[in-house]
């Protein structure tokens, strides 16, 4: 075995030397042809920067043209060490002028050095930028391949928030392409992502732009919906420049749905924030708006004020587009009030200004168009130089396959050793795999103990707080079968009352232990509806009116008609049934419970408060726990089971509540629980 291992060494040695003999002659040459063109092109570049003002250059901002002879001087000598990073920059320079074949150059270049480096983010945000071009330039085709290149190699990045970006420009693609539903679906995508990256500015741009979506689709409602989770956002983050322009396409949805008064608050906002941030588009804009809304409801007083304010805003910054839409406005208003003069007047700038405009955007266009074409010629050869240089290769090929032949002999004795460490690794593997699925086991086994744990609590609480009921029934039942005609009505009355009291009492005691399986086997089914809460307090309290009555207990409600809330009604009626049951458990006679709702930022806070025994600081923190469970007896030896109030917590934030108390021992408790408001409740 030793004289076979000796020999196999033996021979990979001499393998080795005899590549490494012609891997380093190989070498040599490459290093010395490197170094002729190094010279060579070194010389070249000398002569560019003597010459540069003559030469034929791309038409770059002088800060950029010699930014651009650095770096086809690094691209000569070597393309490693090259700065993919100032081809970017050029290129937006370019992009930003609108010189898009000169920005797609650019942008390949820095493409190709970003590969070369295996630099896979960077390389992503430079598809994405290609694929906008195309975009502009109506190529959407071409747009379309190279945003999803971005996107493909950002999800094996795993960049949450650049992957909803990217998503974000592929759905303003489909919406060039008019298909608004894909568009939707794909921004609904750049949303999740934006969530899961928790990038707020993301999440905005990704709600902007399914609320324009909406609009185009004439959805106003939906559009409204979105539009106010974005000013949130930058209300939050105090965002002016883009919460000024939230406002006014808020107000816009406002006025498109005939909600004047909010779409007049919204326009006054963006106007003071507009003067903040001294921003004169945004400012002729929102007076244009708010003056086109009191134009529409007749008020001609204000609407001129602020259409002349916005006339005398757009011409000084002289905005076509601004200019345009106060004429037309304005003419609207002349025409309305009588001035027929004057709304001609208007008319004719409107007209003017509108063919201005319909002429740039013409020519544009038709630039954008022009740029398209030079690029695919541009691309269509590049495939014949590819072409050519597929058959320069086969030549290569052709003269390299001794070389190859002596390579696969090398690769196959490799094989044979790889084969022997391959068998090595995947017994280790083998063994890796046996661990873990034992650490899998071990975690089951630690899973059904928990769980034979919970069981065990829940069969002593059930014995624990069925005993005491069901042996009182045992006695009040006997009791009034052996003396049943010795008795007076008036005790038989008493003795049947109580009995029901018992019924009642396991009745809801079951019901709360079947509340509470379902839920942990996540059995409870949520059907969350709008509903007053002051008809579902009132029967509720019908069920212990009787109790309280016995017990002389004085029950007030402090609760407003009509207060809507958003929840599970059933869920809401069995936390308050809990909640009361034990304030009649724990209030002695002549006691007072309160029930109080108060709202509170866009939330509905219910209280119930009695005069009763309290709670003992040792057992405040027990109070909502399974596992510290306890009974406590009432002032009439009532039982309690505590699941109530375990079950009622869990029901409660099903619901996107909380609840909590306030308690001092001998001086009564006070249980408080939240419940969301019905926002969209009423018309603004």
């Amino acid at each position: 075995m030793f004289l076979i291992f000796k020999t196999q060494r033996l021979c990979i040695l001499l393998i080795l030397c005899f590549c490494g003999n012609n891997l380093l002659s190989q070498i040599n040459s490459d290093f010395n042809k490197k170094e002729n063109n190094e010279s060579k092109f070194k010389n070249k570049i000398d002569g560019y920067y003597l010459n540069a003002d003559n030469l034929n250059l791309p038409k770059v901002d002088s800060d950029f043209k010699y930014t651009y002879l650095n770096i086809k001087l690094q691209d000569f000598i070597n393309a490693n060490i090259s700065r993919p990073e100032s081809y970017r920059l050029i290129a937006k320079n370019y992009a930003d002028k609108r010189q898009f074949k000169q920005a797609l150059i650019n942008y390949n270049y820095a493409a190709i050095l970003y590969e070369n480096l295996n630099n896979q983010e960077e390389l992503a945000e430079i598809y994405n930028s290609i694929g906008i071009i195309y975009g502009k330039i109506y190529n959407y085709d071409k747009a379309l391949i190279y945003i999803h290149k971005s996107i493909s190699i950002l999800v094996k990045v795993g960049d949450p928030k650049k992957i909803s970006k990217s998503l974000n420009n592929l759905g303003v693609i489909y919406r060039g392409l008019k298909d608004i539903q894909k568009s939707q679906i794909i921004f609904q995508k750049s949303l999740y992502f934006a969530r899961k990256s928790g990038d707020k500015t993301a999440i905005a741009s990704s709600l902007n732009n399914i609320a324009l979506n909406y609009i185009q689709n004439q959805k106003y409602k939906d559009a409204l919906k979105f539009q106010l989770e974005v000013i949130s956002i930058y209300e939050k983050f105090k965002n002016k420049q883009r919460l000024c322009s939230s406002y006014i396409s808020v107000g816009i949805i406002y006025k498109k749905l005939n909600y004047n008064k909010v779409a007049v608050r919204y326009f006054e906002k963006s106007i003071q924030l507009a003067n903040e941030l001294k921003d004169e588009y945004l400012l002729t804009f929102a007076l244009q708006n708010i003056g086109s809304v009191y134009l529409s409801i007749n008020n001609y007083k204000k609407a001129i004020v602020y259409l002349k304010q916005s006339e005398v805003v757009a011409n000084k910054i002289q905005d076509l587009g601004c200019i345009k839409g106060i004429n037309e406005v304005l003419s609207e208003y002349y025409a309305k009030t009588n001035n027929y003069i004057l709304a001609y007047e208007h008319h004719k700038k409107f007209k003017s200004f509108n063919d201005s405009i319909y002429n740039k955007e013409s020519n544009d266009r038709f630039i954008d168009l022009q740029v398209k074409y030079e690029v695919e010629e541009k691309d269509n050869e590049n495939k014949i130089l590819k072409q050519e240089s597929t058959i320069q290769l086969l030549a290569i090929q052709k003269q390299t396959y001794l070389r190859n032949t002596f390579i696969a002999v090398s690769i196959l004795i490799t094989f044979v050793v790889l084969f022997v460490f391959y068998r090595f690794m995947l017994k280790k593997k083998a063994n890796k795999i046996l661990s873990e699925k034992n650490q899998q086991i071990s975690l089951q086994k630690n899973y059904l103990e928990e769980a034979y744990a919970t069981k065990d609590k829940l069969f002593a609480i059930i014995t624990h707080d069925l005993k005491n009921p069901f042996g009182s029934l045992v006695s009040l039942c006997s009791f009034l079968e052996n003396n049943y005609y010795k008795i007076e009505d008036d005790h038989k009355y008493k003795g049947i009352a109580s009995l029901n009291r018992s019924i009642v009492e396991i009745y809801y005691l079951l019901e709360n232990l079947t509340d509470w399986i379902n839920s942990k086997g996540n059995n409870t089914l949520i059907e969350k509806s709008k509903f007053d809460l002051n008809g579902t307090i009132i029967s509720v309290m019908k069920l212990y009116q009787t109790v309280a009555d016995q017990k002389s207990i004085d029950i007030q409600m402090h609760v407003e008609p009509n207060t809507f809330v958003y929840g599970d009604e059933r869920m809401i009626k069995t936390v308050l049934r809990n909640v009361i049951d034990n304030a009649t458990k724990f209030t002695p006679i002549f006691g007072k419970i309160d029930i109080r709702v108060k709202d509170e930022n866009n939330k509905i806070i219910v209280s119930v408060s009695d005069t009763g025994i309290g709670i003992k600081e040792i057992n405040k923190k027990r109070l909502f726990n399974i596992e510290s469970h306890f009974s406590t007896k009432g002032t009439q030896f009532e039982t309690g089971g505590g699941l109530g109030l375990i079950l009622s917590k869990e029901f409660i934030e099903k619901n996107d509540g909380k609840i909590w108390f306030e308690s001092e021992a001998g001086k009564g408790s006070t249980f408080y629980f939240s419940i969301i408001k019905n926002v969209l409740d009423g018309k603004n």
